[in-house]
């Protein structure tokens, strides 16, 4: 039986989801944002820490999907989930590159 760790995070009420900034970049297809408002929930979070890109992604998908359940919608974040469920429906988890990787 597999075990799956959870953590609550707390989202400071003063902080929207559009303090973010999110975009795409056109041409590397990645994921860009403000850091202020990560730097905020860390702090609001004494046990929390962002040390991969992927924690960085769970992170802003968690919350962007507990809004999403009251109705919220944000373009940038639709188009984002749409590519990662098209990509686990292929079945790819993660994308890496790295020196040895062909581009």
């Amino acid at each position: 039986m597999s075990s799956t760790k959870f953590a609550m995070v707390r989202i400071p009420s003063d902080l929207s989801f559009d303090d973010l900034h999110l975009t795409v970049d056109a041409d590397s297809g990645t994921m860009e944002f403000d850091w202020a408002p990560l730097r905020e929930i860390l702090e609001a979070n004494a046990d929390l820490t962002l040390s991969r890109d992927e924690e960085i992604s769970e992170l802003i998908g968690a919350w962007y999907g507990y809004l999403r359940l009251s109705g919220y919608r944000h373009d940038v974040a639709e188009r984002c989930l749409a590519k990662c469920e098209a990509e686990r429906a292929l079945g790819i988890d993660r994308m890496l590159a790295g020196p040895d990787t062909i581009h």
